[in-house]
């Protein structure tokens, strides 16, 4: 990884020259792109500068075409390696994430890894800079620093999602970070929850489309306490979102993912210069005329419910003749070049989801039927609180991981998260997939990054 970048400088010319192509895009945020490059800690000099630096992290998370860890890349990835999505083409690496037979060699990996510590490394330079910065204005520094760190936490949070334990680089030390070994996954969420109550306090809770604010970093966190089993956590975290009055839950679902929408707590701006998301220009078929390249398996399917409107207006079939239907996702709906989408990291119905169960776990269950009713209510789905007010708590966190899954479906890996959290993985999938094995819950390591760094040791039944 560090092959790309070996000093300071060279990472905040990049890092400037991407925040004068990225706020040329689209001005999301009345931000003045730096004239020309940035050299030096001249990035950190301005309000302005420092800002362009971020929004270059903001670029290369956003992707540009083949799926990275945070962007569509959970979605792609983890869907095919769970039973959610199906690949449709002949890619052979593709096919070996859905059969579950991954080879260390497979550039996916080294795509995954690779991109994940290039923006590692951003943002430990970012949040270096800014916090040696005597020039920013308090509140922009502090903005700025938690956005920082909100967004290598997310990183980490996917990479152990796809890898297990991970080496923690916190610092833009070559010489350290060359030759670092894996940190366990639980040292990892240490730092990821010290991180993201550092960035909450520091973020504001204004809203800026494209960028984070001190939610995006609450909804992470009730995330990740979610899955330490830490309900009382996980629930104060998502009930301080939900009471906060600031996102509402729309009616229209067709407008969930749109840029601005009321719905997201953490959207990133669109990239107008090739397509809108990410998702789109890898989810959607590129005419009529051609089978999709990723449909929902059947398994997903029949997780709706009749008249589901989720299944209604987030999904669409293409019809090729002479009988072939395929069902895709369809929550992003623009794949060319636009504004009209926003990738969405987290929204409100998630939070919803998180505070029903953490509530559920505590015994809490009439107030976690209240909140699951706020989904199904949209969905245009019968009431709990009216069929089976009595239900037991089994049954309730049943009905609550049943929601999660049509409602988050070929959403950021939420069904890769949820069986790997509650090790219910190979009970699920083996009967579906043959080649699902324990070892399966996780990605082997790519080879290059082994070679590269000898302190790297394999992940168990890879080479």
């Amino acid at each position: 990884m560090k092959k790309y970048i070996k000093s300071q400088t060279l990472l905040i010319l990049y890092l400037g020259t991407l925040g004068a192509l990225y706020t040329s895009c689209k001005k999301i945020v009345d931000v003045d792109p730096p004239k020309d490059t940035i050299t030096g800690n001249a990035v950190f000099t301005s309000n302005a500068n420092a800002e362009a630096a971020l929004n270059g992290l903001y670029a290369n998370i956003s992707g540009i075409f083949s799926p990275i860890v945070i962007s569509s890349g959970p979605t792609i990835y983890n869907g095919l390696s769970s039973d959610e999505l199906h690949f449709t083409d002949t890619d052979n690496e593709i096919i070996q994430v859905e059969s579950n037979n991954i080879l260390s060699s497979n550039g996916i990996l080294t795509t995954l890894w690779d991109k994940a510590y290039f923006c590692i490394y951003m943002a430990n330079s970012c949040a270096e800079g800014f916090n040696k910065s005597n020039s920013l204005t308090l509140s922009t520094k502090n903005q700025l620093l938690g956005e920082a760190l909100l967004i290598r936490s997310y990183l980490y949070f996917n990479l152990t999602q796809f890898f297990g334990d991970v080496p923690l680089e916190t610092t833009t030390s070559y010489e350290l970070n060359a030759s670092m070994s894996r940190t366990p996954t639980t040292k990892i969420f240490d730092q990821i929850v010290a991180d993201l109550n550092t960035a909450s306090s520091l973020m504001t809770s204004d809203i800026v489309v494209g960028r984070a604010n001190r939610y995006a970093a609450q909804a992470l966190l009730a995330k990740v306490y979610l899955l330490k089993n830490d309900w009382p956590g996980s629930q104060k975290q998502a009930s301080e979102i939900i009471s906060s009055g600031k996102y509402q839950i729309l009616q229209n679902l067709n407008n969930v993912f749109l840029t601005g929408s009321a719905e997201a707590i953490w959207q990133i701006a669109p990239n107008n210069m090739f397509y809108t998301t990410t998702q789109a220009y890898n989810l959607l078929p590129s005419s009529k005329k051609v089978v999709p390249p990723y449909v929902l398996t059947s398994n997903l399917i029949g997780a709706f419910e009749s008249g589901d409107k989720r299944y209604i207006n987030w999904t669409n079939v293409q019809n090729l003749s002479p009988i072939q239907i395929y069902t895709y996702p369809y929550k992003y709906k623009t794949r060319g070049r636009g504004d009209s989408e926003g990738e969405v990291y987290f929204r409100l119905a998630e939070v919803y989801l998180m505070n029903a169960e953490a509530k559920a776990q505590q015994g809490n269950l009439t107030s976690a039927i209240a909140d699951l009713d706020v989904l199904r209510q949209r969905a245009g789905l019968s009431l709990i609180a009216n069929t089976n007010p009595a239900i037991s708590k089994a049954d309730l966190l049943t009905a609550i991981a049943r929601e999660r899954r049509v409602e988050l479906f070929a959403e950021n890996g939420n069904r890769w998260f949820d069986l790997k959290r509650k090790n219910e993985a190979l009970q699920v999938l083996k009967p579906i997939k043959p080649n699902f094995d324990i070892n399966s819950t996780l990605f082997p390591l790519p080879i290059s990054a082994i070679r590269t760094n000898k302190a790297l040791s394999q992940n168990p039944g890879y080479q």
